[in-house]
């Protein structure tokens, strides 16, 4: 049944239902179905049915996010082992519900309780998924339920090399990693050095690089560019505004710079983007 195709009560109103998440995304591929959800809250309560993996494409707010729940963290879980979450940090999120009997020993995972981790590969197999999803639709069916099957198969690699977000050693700090967004977000403007992060968590610029990819789940550049991505979302949900003067004050380069970027992470320009967030408006009066 499609209210069950991903999860179990995941906690959502159908689309078209005023409040309801209309830009919920629900496709059946295979033996894989997948539910792409922008940036939200994330609330399910999950019964124990065919496993379930979620994958954490965007995190709006990186430094208030819960522990382990970063750009690239995925959560396995497991049938016969029921499991509540409830994230109020927006999150941009890619469930899969796999369908194939006996998938999990296929890969050589034991169902467990969830089962966290946090990987580079994980999160640019989502990023993928996500493209071919908002260009190719139907047409790339075939090909995302292999890059699901994939990535299934790397969460199953590592969560048996106990390789999982827990056991990474986190050497940047939650506290510096708050100082590190923190100063991002009151620089957008202006060129952000690596070597000034770095300074801040009082790491040398190497090994700094390496420690924030593994405590964050993406490398200092990407964190910079999803920082003012989001800017930039969020100036135009809010007030709209000249593009050309949004570039300059998110820190790109050019309005063509900002423009490419934001359609390879939102699968549209920003005046598309400007535009259906006009339409949301007058569709869903006091819900956009």
């Amino acid at each position: 049944m499609p209210n069950e195709a991903i999860l179990m009560d995941w906690t959502s109103l159908p689309a078209g239902v005023p409040g309801a998440r209309h830009d919920v995304q629900l496709v059946h591929a295979g033996q894989v179905w997948i539910r792409h959800q922008p940036l939200g809250s994330l609330s399910l309560d999950y019964q124990g049915s065919s496993p379930v993996l979620l994958v954490a494409l965007d995190v709006e707010r990186v430094a208030e996010a819960p522990s382990g729940c970063r750009r690239g963290s995925f959560a396995l879980l497991s049938p016969d082992h029921p499991a509540q979450i409830d994230i109020g940090v927006p999150l941009e999120v890619l469930a899969f519900r796999f369908d194939e009997p006996g998938i999990l020993d296929r890969i050589g995972l034991k169902p467990e309780a969830i089962l966290r981790g946090l990987d580079l590969t994980v999160l640019t197999l989502g990023r993928e998924i996500r493209r071919v999803l908002q260009d190719e639709g139907e047409k790339g069916l075939a090909f995302v339920e292999s890059l699901a099957n994939a990535m299934l198969v790397r969460v199953g690699q590592l969560l048996s090399e106990n390789r999982s977000a827990t056991a990474v050693r986190q050497a940047v700090s939650p506290f510096n990693v708050r100082r590190i967004a923190d100063h991002v977000r009151s620089h957008l403007a202006d060129p952000i050095r690596v070597e000034d992060l770095a300074s801040i968590a009082g790491l040398s610029r190497a090994h700094f690089s390496r420690a924030f990819a593994s405590t964050v789940g993406e490398t200092p550049h990407r964190f910079i560019l999803g920082e003012r991505l989001a800017f930039v979302r969020r100036t135009l949900e809010a007030e709209g505004g000249d593009l050309s003067h949004v570039a300059v004050i998110a820190g790109f380069s050019s309005h063509a710079h900002m423009t490419a970027a934001f359609r390879q992470a939102y699968g549209m320009t920003p005046s598309e983007y400007r535009d259906q967030v006009s339409r949301d408006e007058k569709a869903y009066p006091g819900f956009a």
